[in-house]
């Protein structure tokens, strides 16, 4: 048996997640097994290099051989132009699998095209039936329809005739929803499988080369300096270990009010008096920051550390790549974040995490994981973070998240697609609210 596969891809979260993906089917592949066939399909939801074109590399993923090149707009637009531009994606390469991963807007997308494939009256293969969709990821809720996110994802699981799980809330949360248990499968996480194979690339990088200083030219080094790069790395690497924080911070719902912003930033300032804290800024990020002129009193890396470690402060750096973010984020002594991935790296890194959001979709990184919520005002994060600061490492072992996620949706996929009906051929029944009993939540602070 052959089945074709098309893969999308559009935001950086999208393209660790394929690529275990991609490296299990490559893996079967080579051992002369049912061969799959797979094409990446790049919507180009991120358009900036260092958001996509770098991480290609990182996580040695071919370049895609189709790229819409979508490109920044608004959202409602940016769905509507990947579902326009991947139907006639579907219609030429008529694959047998859409599997999409993750909860950004061309996951979104994807799923709804690949859903009303060949219903069109204009289609040529109308009485074709359509590919079979699948959603890696599938089952998260943070319960808060005001995410995006969380639209996506609820959307996504309604159309899909596979869902891929990562936690066991997952599962609760599709039962919850009418979605048929035969249909929710656990493999565990994808995220975690680049993870891990990316560590020791990782490690072979120093903390100064991941933040992005060069090593200054030979020419420019005095004698004890080209001592201390030749002998003394190791010695410099320990020094960094437990020594500063890691920040990320993209999230609309933070950057886009100022209110908000101007409480998170306060808070990171006040941190980072105890601590240096390292702060990749998103382009967008960048541009709010600099509009309500957050910026004063943060510090900017412009050469190579004599005195280590650094000083406190809040460092903003550019976006970095993912193998030189994992660097950071394996010797740090915290991260605060609002994003949903970074939560569950931090937790395989037992890295203590503060996550400035009043809701996760990942109660996992809660219960077993390093994760703790803040919210989003000032008193809030600085009491989760010096709590966190405080904490020992204990996170626990997740089930599945083992570095094989991707040869079990290979498996379940050979297994499954041969023997499954496309759910659209089942009878739509009403929804339930849910809420599990342990998902854990904090009000807003705010007016």
């Amino acid at each position: 048996m052959e089945l074709k596969i098309l893969l999308p891809v559009g935001a950086r979260p999208n393209f660790m997640k394929a690529a275990a993906i991609v490296r299990a089917i490559e893996a079967r592949n080579a051992g002369g097994q049912d061969r799959l066939s797979y094409r990446l399909v790049h919507t180009g939801q991120h358009y900036d290099y260092a958001l996509s074109g770098q991480i290609l590399r990182d996580v040695n993923l071919p370049d895609p051989p189709i790229n819409l090149g979508v490109g920044l707009l608004p959202s409602i637009r940016q769905i509507a132009e990947v579902m326009s531009q991947f139907s006639e994606v579907i219609e030429r390469e008529r694959p047998d699998v859409v599997m999409v991963v993750g909860d950004v807007n061309s996951t979104l997308a994807c799923a709804l095209a690949t859903a009303k494939a060949y219903l069109d009256n204009g289609s040529q293969h109308m009485k074709l039936p359509r590919p079979y969709l699948i959603h890696v990821e599938a089952g998260l809720r943070s319960f808060d329809r005001s995410m995006p996110e969380e639209v996506n994802r609820v959307l996504t699981d309604a159309v899909s005739d596979l869902c891929y799980i990562t936690e066991p809330s997952a599962r609760r949360n599709l039962l919850a929803e009418d979605i048929d248990g035969q249909r929710v499968i656990a493999v565990g996480n994808t995220m975690v499988d680049t993870l891990l194979l990316s560590l020791d690339s990782a490690r072979a990088l120093s903390i100064p080369e991941a933040l992005g200083l060069p090593y200054p030219h030979p020419r420019d080094m005095t004698t004890d300096e080209k001592h201390r790069r030749t002998n003394e790395p190791l010695r410099q690497q320990a020094r960094f270990v437990d020594s500063y924080g890691v920040v990320t911070l993209h999230r609309a719902s933070n950057v886009d009010c100022p209110d908000t912003l101007r409480d998170i930033m306060q808070a990171l300032q006040e941190v980072a008096k105890e601590l240096p804290l390292f702060f990749p800024v998103h382009p967008r990020t960048r541009q709010r920051l600099e509009e309500l002129s957050l910026t004063d009193g943060c510090h900017v890396l412009d050469g190579w550390p004599h005195g280590l470690p650094f000083n406190a402060g809040l460092y903003l750096l550019a976006p970095r790549g993912y193998v030189e973010f994992l660097r950071l984020l394996i010797d740090a002594r915290i991260v605060l974040t609002d994003s949903g991935g970074i939560q569950e790296e931090s937790t395989i890194l037992d890295i203590p995490c503060v996550t400035l959001r009043n809701n996760t979709e990942r109660p996992i990184t809660l219960e077993k994981g390093t994760n703790c919520l803040a919210g989003i005002s000032r008193e809030g994060i600085l009491k989760a973070a010096r709590k966190q600061l405080d904490r020992p490492k204990h996170a626990k072992r997740i089930p599945y998240w083992d570095g094989k996620a991707g040869e079990r949706i290979v498996r379940t996929l050979l297994r499954r697609i041969p023997f499954l009906p496309q759910c659209s051929s089942e009878p739509f029944r009403r929804l339930k609210r849910y809420r599990p009993s342990g998902q854990k939540t904090i009000k807003s602070r705010k007016s």
